[in-house]
């Protein structure tokens, strides 16, 4: 990197003017807003963003940049479009209904980064406060709702006293642990050029759209799959107090009745992660991606196939590892995936988050306050 390292803000918005200018207004007094970069790309919203609102935030940043897409691209071809506009060493997502509290969030991980050369990813951390709860001050939000991790947490394996834990052992955690070592793309800052050596963000690594197509599954969600790809070249670098809030609007595409994840269980997790696997091996050596691919291999045996397509077999054995004993390993962490177990287990879980959605919705009609 070169003596000042840059940082560039990419926002992938659609529809909702209105949370993408509380998105702005959080960045807008970062310590170090005047060296940013933003770049936003409206993804064809048929609520148009509004633009000229938009274009008044231009005077707190280094350069901003603001593009509405012809044609719809979807939301992982959204933002693989918005990183190919980068050029700063560091880049990373902010979600228009995302929030940065802290102030100090972006200055703190450039100074990670400048402090270790070898960071390829400073995984922040959040909380999140859905639109089914009450209305509460900022500071509250931060203060009270639950970190996405805790540092503090016994499980996890490779902290060391300055927060940094090597790539293998992160991604152990992310597969052993991944609902309490989890956060959300807004507090995940990038290196730009570790990015680049895996073939970019939402790269080959990723599930093509025909593939998808051919599988029946939702491709526009990435699964974290790039973070075990950045893990084989670097550390990553995790902070202990959240400096993101997470805003679920009642509008949010995560928890839309129509998001097409909802119908398609997990199945895009295990294809982009087994996809990744094979990447992995291939860019950088079965003595690189060794440990990796065993991580991968433990988190595909925690999930499920619940709904494999005739061209499942065939997208399997088009990436295929070529070491043998990986490769038994991932087919056999498959045939976990594939038991009538692991599918009653997942059917399980999905009918009480759907209880629990209808529980929050008919007590925020009644003004009754939720509790876990």
């Amino acid at each position: 990197m070169g003596k000042e390292i840059d940082l560039s803000i990419l926002i992938p918005a659609y529809n909702n003017t209105k949370c993408l200018i509380r998105a702005l207004d959080s960045i807008k007094d970062q310590t170090i807003a005047k060296k940013i970069h933003v770049y936003i790309s409206d993804d064809c919203s048929p609520r148009k963003i509004d633009e000229e609102k938009i274009l008044k935030y231009r005077k707190f940043f280094k350069s901003f940049k603001f593009e509405r897409q012809s044609e719809n691209l979807g939301v992982l071809s959204n933002a693989s479009w918005l990183f190919n506009q980068v050029e700063t060493n560091l880049y990373t997502f902010l979600q228009h209904d995302d929030y940065i509290y802290n102030k100090n969030f972006y200055e703190s991980a450039i100074t990670a980064f400048s402090e270790n050369k070898n960071l390829v990813s400073f995984y922040g951390n959040a909380v999140q406060h859905s639109y089914f709860e009450e209305n509460k001050p900022l500071n509250e939000i931060i203060k009270k709702r639950e970190k996405m991790y805790d540092l503090s947490n016994r499980k996890l394996i490779g902290l060391e006293k300055n927060n940094l834990m090597k790539g293998e052992n992160f991604t152990f955690n992310l597969a052993n642990h991944s609902e309490s070592f989890t956060t959300i793309w807004s507090a995940i800052i990038f290196d730009t050029k570790a990015t680049r050596n895996i073939g970019g963000f939402g790269g080959n690594y990723s599930l093509s759209k025909a593939e998808a197509f051919s599988l029946n599954v939702y491709r526009e969600e990435e699964h974290f799959a790039i973070l075990y790809l950045l893990s084989i070249l670097g550390d990553i670098k995790l902070e202990s107090n959240p400096s993101v809030i997470r805003f679920v609007e009642s509008s949010s595409f995560s928890i839309s009745q129509k998001n097409p994840g909802r119908k398609m269980i997990r199945d895009p997790h295990i294809y982009a992660l087994y996809k990744a696997a094979y990447f992995a091996e291939e860019l950088f050596g079965i003595k690189k991606a060794s440990p990796i691919i065993k991580n991968i291999s433990i988190k595909i045996s925690r999930l499920n196939l619940f709904n494999p397509t005739r061209y499942s077999r065939g997208f399997f054995n088009s990436y295929k590892i070529k070491n043998k004993s990986l490769s038994a390993l991932l087919n056999s962490s498959l045939k976990k995936a594939k038991s009538f177990k692991s599918q009653l287990i997942t059917l399980k879980t999905v009918l009480i988050h759907l209880l629990k959605d209808k529980l929050k919705r008919l007590l925020k009609f009644f003004k009754i306050k939720y509790s876990k």
